[in-house]
Order: structure tokens, then C-alpha cells, then sequence
């Protein structure tokens, strides 16, 4: 999927293990800032 992401110039967040993963994976809105590093469950 890094690959990909690269590919089409997306933002991924990438390695962020598991326990961040659930969370991520639940969550129905994000916020993704590669510039600042930061991922963050909204809702």
C-alpha cells in the first residue's frame, strides 16, 4: 500500500501499529497532516 500511496501522490500513514490501527479502523472521521506528522480520530 506504500507503494500505491507513493504512486498517486496520496498521504498514507503508514506503520502506526496495532493498537492505533483499531483505533483508525473504527473511527468515521480522521484528520491526516503528513506535513506535521499528525493523525487524529475526529469521530
Amino acid at each position: 500500500m506504500a507503494i500505491r500511496a507513493a504512486e498517486f501522490g496520496l498521504p498514507a500513514a503508514i506503520g502506526v501499529g496495532e493498537q492505533r490501527y483499531r483505533e483508525v479502523a473504527q473511527a468515521q472521521v480522521l484528520e491526516l497532516d503528513p506535513p506535521r506528522q499528525i493523525l487524529r480520530v475526529i469521530r
